[in-house]
């Protein structure tokens, strides 16, 4: 009898902590269905569990999804390739997106993300125009994108309504982020030293986060946004398919010149 006390004690302290956990990534009723009334099979929690599952499992990802391109440039010791407009288009659209979703409360699982590529964002320009010998550029980029940061923090001076206005603009500016890196990789015919595994993250990232905004966010400009940007991921990824010989070919002639 002692034994199957202990067995039921420590199955109530399991239980409880595993609510525990739930209630803090879900929500509460959810983690009363799971563990209390044992219902494993509720459609609205099982659907809204894996979707923050999967948002938490995206901002994991977006923690070091553009090292692999870090690493690439400091490699090669050159950003041959590497678009500093896309660059900075994406940092701008982050920005956006993280300084309206904290002021609007969304779930961070929905756009953490978002936060962490913005960090790493920030020094891929600074690799991109240093490599450039364009390093002077930095310092106005870095102090106009964290100035207006701080500003759309506030809605004294960044009201609501202009605020929606521009995240409404990021749509656009997200997709000629993306344009401009296929404009400099159709116009070089190759993708120089653009890293394969960051692009196939980012296209992974975008769609997944897809899937999560229809769960959990009721913001046409986000989702809008989000379809955008992951087409046009796809074709960057894509790019590297097209031209794989061409970049097998740079690579050839590198270690020929060595």
């Amino acid at each position: 009898f002692f034994f199957v006390y202990c067995c039921v004690a420590t199955m109530d302290v399991v239980l409880e902590t595993l609510t525990t956990v739930m209630t803090t990534l879900v929500n509460e009723e959810c983690a009363n269905t799971f563990f209390r009334d044992l219902n494993f099979f509720d459609k609205e929690c099982l659907t809204l569990s894996i979707s923050k599952a999967l948002g938490y499992a995206i901002i994991l990802g977006a923690v070091i999804v553009k090292v692999p391109q870090i690493v690439r440039i400091l490699g090669a010791k050159s950003a041959q390739g590497v678009s500093l407009l896309s660059q900075l288009l994406e940092l701008i659209v982050c920005v956006v997106s993280v300084s309206r979703s904290y002021r609007l409360g969304f779930p961070f699982s929905t756009w953490g993300e978002s936060l962490f590529i913005a960090l790493q964002l920030f020094v891929l320009i600074f690799l991109i125009t240093m490599y450039n010998k364009n390093l002077w550029l930095s310092a106005p980029i870095f102090i106009f994108i964290l100035g207006g940061f701080v500003l759309m923090l506030d809605e004294n001076y960044v009201p609501d309504e202009l605020h929606t206005t521009l995240q409404s603009v990021c749509i656009p500016l997200g997709a000629l982020s993306r344009l401009s890196q296929l404009y400099t990789i159709f116009k070089n015919k190759s993708t120089g030293q653009l890293s394969l595994i960051t692009s196939v993250l980012n296209l992974l990232g975008t769609v997944g986060r897809l899937f999560t905004t229809l769960k959990e966010v009721d913001d046409l400009i986000t989702l809008v946004n989000i379809i955008v940007v992951s087409s046009l991921n796809f074709f960057i990824a894509i790019s590297f398919v097209i031209f794989k010989d061409k970049a097998n070919s740079n690579e050839k002639k590198k270690k020929k010149k060595k």
